[in-house]
This record gives C-alpha cells, sequence and structure tokens, in this order.
C-alpha cells in the first residue's frame, strides 16, 4: 500500500511544528505546558475515535506518561523530603538565600539540602506554609 503524496506533503510540511509537541519532556515546566496542551487536546477530540488530532493526543499522552514513570513518585510512595524540597525550589525560582525564613540562615539550609541534617518539626511547617502544600509531602 503506497501513501498519498498530498498526505505525505502535508506530515512534512507539520513536522517542524510537530517535533517540540512530541519530544520527550525533560523538566517539570515542560511537563506542565505538556499536561495544560494534553487537557486542551482531550476537550478537542472529545472522544471522538476519527478525530484528526487523536493520534498526536495518543503520542503526547505517551510522552507524558513516560515523564511521570521516571521523575514522580508512584502513587502511595513518598518522594524524598529534600527532593521534594529542592523540587519546590526550583519551581519557585528559589535560591538558599531565599529559604531563609524557613531554616533560620543559608547555611542551616545548605546543611539540609547537602543531607547533612533532617528537617525538623519547624522547617517542615515552615516549608509547607511557604509552598502552600500539606506536610505530609516532607515525610
Amino acid at each position: 500500500m503506497t501513501a498519498n503524496p498530498k498526505l505525505i506533503d502535508t506530515v512534512q510540511a507539520m513536522g517542524p511544528a510537530l517535533a517540540p509537541v512530541l519530544k520527550r519532556i525533560d523538566s517539570e515546566t515542560e511537563y506542565q505546558e505538556k499536561l495544560s496542551l494534553c487537557e486542551w487536546l482531550m476537550q478537542t477530540v472529545n472522544n471522538e475515535p476519527s478525530h484528526l488530532l487523536g493520534p498526536i493526543l495518543d503520542a503526547l499522552a505517551d510522552r507524558i506518561a513516560e515523564y511521570e514513570e521516571n521523575h514522580l513518585a508512584p502513587l502511595g510512595q513518598s518522594a524524598d523530603p529534600i527532593a521534594t524540597t529542592r523540587f519546590l525550589m526550583d519551581q519557585h525560582h528559589l535560591k538558599l538565600k531565599d529559604l531563609t525564613d524557613v531554616f533560620g540562615s543559608v547555611s542551616i539550609a545548605s546543611e539540609v539540602l547537602a543531607g547533612k541534617r533532617q528537617l525538623n518539626k519547624g522547617h517542615i511547617e515552615r516549608l509547607s506554609k511557604r509552598f502552600h502544600v500539606s506536610p505530609a509531602v516532607f515525610f
């Protein structure tokens, strides 16, 4: 079976535009962007099996699942509290000095994030308030 030349031309023309959408997800920012796009595509495709954007949605969902499998803790398992703190800092574009209100000093923040000190109850309470998350994410 030979492909329709017009279809081949269309796919070749769309390739550069689709490449960034379907490439491997390498960061939390890209992950969030792809989730938003996926939600839009789901609303657009609206469970129509023959919708033109269906295969793109499927491919994008595969990329999202791949990222989640490799970067997110499975349901019911906790992520490392230090990794969680680093992740939140990254998402909020914070440096150690930005968390002196949580840890008391840059040196304590540095020791905690280096694994030389553990998070204590006060740190956890202040981190959860600072980032608007449950204290449970730090256990």
